[in-house]
């Protein structure tokens, strides 16, 4: 579960490295989970010169990928993952062009197609 003032690794080539979570968006008392939107400050970003990155202090939506606590697939089993992430969204789609590492299959069950389009392998 992602509450307030959670920290989250990114996954996508955006140029952010770390977010942090001001606000669960249609989240429960529980805050939210997998597949979840977030409201999120940009924490720690990686500067290249020669294209303008996302900046420290910006604000963004972020679809989380994975999270610390179980979640429930088909049957009884439970997966988990050993740290929070999240990929940055905007209105039409993601913001970067390229997700590293893997993501779990029930994002293909939640017809996020252009999500599904940028991953590389599936868990």
């Amino acid at each position: 579960m992602i509450f307030k003032q959670t920290k989250l690794d990114v996954l996508d080539n955006s140029g952010a490295l770390l977010v942090g979570c001001i606000q669960p968006l249609r989240a429960s008392k529980l805050g939210a989970g997998l597949g979840g939107l977030i409201v999120c400050s940009i924490k720690k970003n990686l500067i290249k010169r020669k294209k303008k990155p996302v900046l420290r202090g910006q604000i963004f939506k972020a679809l989380i990928l994975s999270t610390k606590v179980a979640t429930k697939r088909f049957g009884h089993i439970y997966i988990s993952a050993d740290k929070n992430t999240a990929i940055l969204v905007v209105d039409n789609g993601p913001v970067g062009n390229r997700i590293f590492g893997s993501i779990l299959f029930e994002f293909r069950l939640r017809n996020l197609s252009k999500v599904v389009a940028l991953a590389e392998t599936f868990i």
